[in-house]
């Protein structure tokens, strides 16, 4: 069986970064508030890592986006 990391070539701290960065804009009271947690960045990151191998994993507003479709797939709406 591979492991997560088999499948990433992005270091942990590329990883972490980049939650940083999309909870700038998605995390509660972000640009565009989705009232997502670090937690909740954290676990759609990783949705978006192992659903989509074949995509480089950048870190930037392309796999932003991508975190973005699968935070609003699990019913998060942006907040006024």
């Amino acid at each position: 069986m591979k492991d997560f990391k088999d499948h990433v070539k992005a270091s942990n701290e590329e990883i972490q970064k980049f939650i940083e960065y999309v909870e700038m804009f998605y995390g509660a009271g972000g640009i565009y508030n989705l009232g997502a947690t670090r937690a909740d960045i954290a676990h759609a990151t990783t949705v978006r890592l192992l659903m989509f191998p074949e995509l480089e994993f950048d870190g930037d507003s392309f796999d932003r986006e991508k975190v973005k479709l699968i935070l609003q797939e699990n019913g998060f709406r942006e907040k006024e």
